[in-house]
């Protein structure tokens, strides 16, 4: 099964210790309210882009990178 971009993400950081000076380090731990919040906003992101492709031809009229730079680079 492929996984998201939002959970390899958290696969990447959850967890993981970044050092830091005098050999300390500095532990991420993401909350699991937040992961499931991004996991829902991103699912909802993947959902709309199929919706707005399929009912108003967008990916027919401009290319993903288009669609992209529309929906969230505003």
């Amino acid at each position: 099964m492929k996984q998201t971009a939002v959970e390899w993400l958290i696969e990447q950081v959850n967890g993981y210790s970044y050092p830091i000076l005098y050999n300390q380090n500095i532990r991420i731990d993401i909350p699991k309210e937040i992961i499931e919040q991004a996991k829902a906003l991103e699912k909802e992101q993947i959902r709309m882009a199929f919706v707005d492709g399929r009912w108003s031809g967008q990916f027919e009229k401009s290319t993903s990178e288009e669609y992209y730079i529309e929906k969230y680079k505003k």
